[in-house]
């Protein structure tokens, strides 16, 4: 919708700008991430509908004027913790 974000999907990175999209296949290694510094809009559907609840218990809503920083060892632990109840497998080597 807005801005550009990278997905890497299976260790390759694909850079998407507003209008594109992408499909992430369940069962294979994908990220999303910002590195643009600046804000980005995206609409995401998934199945089963439960992601939104996953982000609630993992994440938090950026406030205004917080930077993004790497993550504390508390917001890790929570990550870890909501991925196990939703059934997402973190990769070993993350966070690098």
């Amino acid at each position: 919708m807005e801005g550009a974000l990278t997905a890497v999907v299976n260790g390759e990175g694909h850079r998407l700008t507003a209008g594109q999209s992408i499909f992430l296949e369940r069962g294979v290694p994908h990220q999303l991430m910002n590195m643009s510094g600046r804000p980005a809009r995206y609409i995401l559907i998934d199945t089963p509908a439960l992601f939104d609840q996953f982000l609630e218990e993992a994440g938090h809503e950026r406030r205004q004027g917080e930077v993004a920083a790497p993550p504390t060892p508390e917001e890790v632990e929570r990550l870890r913790t909501a991925s196990a109840k939703f059934g997402i497998t973190l990769l070993p080597d993350w966070p690098t």
